[in-house]
């Protein structure tokens, strides 16, 4: 419940030609905001557009600026800066409850739970006061006439946090007595915390079961199927549930790589990749992730991110990455085993915060049992990791005697003629491009035939309609191209990553992939009808994806 009514309200009010056209302006401004990802741009904006708000003596534009802001706070990754806004638009309701129309007042009470949870994930912020909080909405909603159903599930949440199980028990008991009304979380944000309370008990079955509304996309929201797709990933491996597991990460991961408010999300990505054997592409994510070292908004979440990387850092010292370079904070220069050195005291030491704030070890003691935790799966191949078996081509006949590099180069010229005779999508040539990227990877090998080969078999997943697969290679190879391909190679690549961006409803990511193909395939002699088709297909994605602004530009 973003400040939209606010701004229509406002707009409706403006419209009987008072002439106040900077008024007009702000209000735009605030409305094209609220469109925008969150993110430091996005709230150091919208702190500007609260001072001009201010600055005009509008109450109502006021109150729609400040939602903005709070808005952005708590979603943005500071939510340390929300209570101030908030108690500023709480002052302004007992001063003057007429400046709110009825949609604001129902959003004044909506972002109650924001700050709760702020609240919570705050250690300075103390225990009594996040309780306090708590009882403020629970007595401004008994006032308002509202069901206390979400002030429950905010005990419920908060409960979990303590560790206080009878006191989560009870909670949850009556969360789910309660009647839903206007401000009960969205069906997906119940199913999401249906699913994490089976989870709590040990029941994986059933949390699956519980969250699988969200999981199908029958019932979704802004953070969610994102945060239950990855909660999903340890649950289906140790129930056996592997293939699903596998599809989760690549379709989970993909819609939360870019998204500076879901550093939680991703390090559980990160944790699938350290207990499935598949470490190297985990620290591909974390060197994908170095811009969250520099993150300091949210402490709750950011104790999710360093447990996560510290479990996959501990893995790959495990298995031989220990000297292995990655980016890290700032400043310095990380290998793998520092840098886990440096998450996990990081880790321990903003755990021992909260435990000092709560009066209890549950945050110690669940980062310390997170960072050591075993693998569930010795192996989980995914389509970014040829797993390591002996290819194909290895077996006895003539291509036995060739050395890896010519056997890869050899995998790669046989799936290029079944492209070419028409038999690309042959699941033969899936296998042939697999083994070409793998012996190509070895010790002696080469990045430019393994890269081609990547690149092919992600073209080949676009092609074949398994565009999860296609998105998971084509991400991990576009990085290199540049040094190993043409501007062509390269354009073709972008192209098969915005269609299935496309077909993965990511219209937003897809139109930068177009609009980055556009580009290559400038300079070509003949490239201007592509470049054009190119553009038109950006345009069309933006616009897809809300933006029609960008779409007509």
């Amino acid at each position: 419940m973003g400040p939209q009514g606010a701004i229509r309200n406002l707009h409706a009010r403006a419209g009987a030609g008072d002439g106040r056209h900077a008024h007009h302006e702000l209000l735009g401004a605030v409305r094209r905001l609220d469109a925008e990802p969150y993110g430091r741009v996005r709230t150091a904006r919208a702190e500007e557009l609260a001072d001009e708000a201010a600055a005009t003596g509008d109450r109502p534009l006021l109150v729609a600026a400040l939602t903005l802001l709070v808005h952005s706070y708590s979603f943005g990754g500071e939510c340390a800066r929300t209570f101030v806004p908030f108690r500023r638009l709480l002052r302004m309701f007992d001063e003057n409850p007429a400046d709110f129309r009825e949609d604001d007042v129902r959003r004044l009470h909506w972002m109650f739970k924001w700050v709760v949870t702020d609240a919570r994930q705050q250690p300075d912020v103390t225990l009594t006061e996040a309780e306090v909080w708590l009882a403020r909405m629970r007595r401004r909603y008994r006032k308002a006439g509202y069901s206390e159903r979400a002030v429950h599930g905010a005990e419920f949440r908060l409960a979990r946090h303590l560790g206080d199980a009878a006191r989560a028990t009870r909670a949850y008991s009556a969360w789910t007595a309660a009647a839903r009304d206007d401000m009960a979380d969205c069906l997906a944000c119940e199913y999401a915390t249906e699913g994490l309370r089976q989870l709590d008990l040990g029941d994986d079955r059933a949390a699956l079961d519980g969250w699988e509304p969200v999981l199908n996309c029958t019932h979704s929201c802004h953070r969610e199927p994102h945060e239950t797709l990855a909660r999903s990933l340890l649950p289906l491996v140790r129930t056996g549930r592997t293939d699903r597991a596998r599809d989760h990460h690549l379709r989970g991961y993909g819609m939360v790589r870019a998204d500076e408010a879901f550093g939680p999300v991703v390090a559980l990505h990160v944790e699938f990749c350290a207990r499935t054997g598949n470490e190297p592409r985990g620290l591909r994510i974390i060197a994908e992730q170095s811009r969250r070292w520099a993150d300091t908004g949210d402490p709750l979440d950011r104790l999710e991110w360093l447990g996560g990387v510290a479990l996959l850092l501990r893995r790959a010292v495990e298995t031989g990455h220990a000297q292995r370079p990655v980016p890290g904070p700032p400043g310095g220069a990380w290998t793998v085993a520092t840098l886990l050195d440096h998450a996990r005291e990081a880790a321990l030491d903003l755990a021992a915060r909260f435990d000092r704030r709560n009066g209890t070890t549950t945050v110690s003691d669940g980062v310390r049992s997170r960072m050591a935790a075993e693998p569930l799966r010795a192996a989980l191949p995914l389509t970014t990791e040829p797993p390591p078996a002996a290819p194909h081509l290895g077996t006895p006949g003539p291509a036995s005697s060739l050395s890896p590099l010519d056997r890869a180069r050899l995998s790669l010229t046989l799936a290029r003629s079944m492209a070419a005779s028409g038999d690309g999508t042959d699941p033969r040539a899936q296998r042939l491009l697999t083994d070409a990227a793998y012996l190509a990877g070895l010790p002696g090998g080469s990045p430019q035939v393994s890269a081609a080969a990547r690149l092919r078999l992600g073209g080949l997943h676009c092609a074949a309609g398994r565009h999860d697969e296609a998105v998971a290679v084509l991400e991990s190879v576009l990085p290199g191209l540049e040094e190993t391909h043409d501007p062509d190679s390269r354009a073709q690549a972008h192209t098969w990553l915005a269609r299935s961006y496309l077909r993965t409803h990511r219209p937003a990511p897809a139109a930068a992939q177009f609009a980055q193909a556009a580009a290559l395939v400038r300079a070509s002699p003949e490239g201007r009808h592509e470049e054009a088709s190119l553009t038109q297909q950006a345009a069309q994605a933006l616009s897809l994806a809300g933006q029609p602004a960008e779409a007509c530009r």
